[in-house]
């Protein structure tokens, strides 16, 4: 293997930091545990959904938190950010789907054709799942709001707040380098 190969070094520093954040943090990890099985304990009990795309944006929404979780216990915080806004977006897609179940065949039938593509991307902007969101509960929708914006701005979506938040600049006037954490 060549040594400027360092993919399994890589795994095997993110690995112990997920054990060592685990142990180091148990408090909050019992949070996150518990996040976890409000998402996990619906999609155990799914039986002919209606609308069938719910349940499985509400198991693509779960798989996307333990992402986020995994990558953010290994020292991923920046990336996690990406998955935090896969969840909320699943979510919200959800809600969206459920609240006008006719949404259901222009989400599955955005890869038709161009108009059908243009009809998703309007029906699931952002601004809509807010608003669905804000007709179920306000503060609710405040909330989705906050964490998406977070989201966007510490990794979700390349920008500076997320393309330097873990930059290491130490000794970069000696040795002329940096690193990112």
């Amino acid at each position: 293997m060549d040594d400027s190969d360092n993919l399994d070094e890589f795994f095997g520093i993110a690995e112990r930091n997920r054990i060592g954040n685990i142990a180091r943090f148990q408090a909050e990890y019992q949070v996150l545990r518990r996040i976890n099985m409000c998402l996990t304990s619906p999609g155990q009990h799914i039986v002919k959904p209606s609308p069938f795309i719910c349940a499985l944006l509400l198991l693509r929404c779960q798989y996307a938190y333990k992402a986020a979780v995994g990558m953010s216990l290994c020292g991923q915080v920046t990336e996690a950010f990406q998955m935090m806004r896969s969840c909320l977006e699943y979510a919200g897609y959800a809600l969206v789907v459920f609240n006008n179940p006719a949404l259901e065949s222009v989400w599955i039938g955005r890869n038709t054709t161009p108009e059908a593509m243009r009809a998703q991307k309007n029906a699931f902007k952002i601004s809509e799942l807010k608003a669905v969101i804000k007709t179920h509960d306000e503060k609710l929708a405040e909330i989705f709001s906050e964490n998406y914006e977070r989201a966007i701005d510490f990794g979700g979506h390349p920008n500076p707040h997320a393309t330097m938040s873990t930059i290491n600049m130490d000794n970069v006037e000696e040795t002329g380098s940096f690193s990112v954490d």
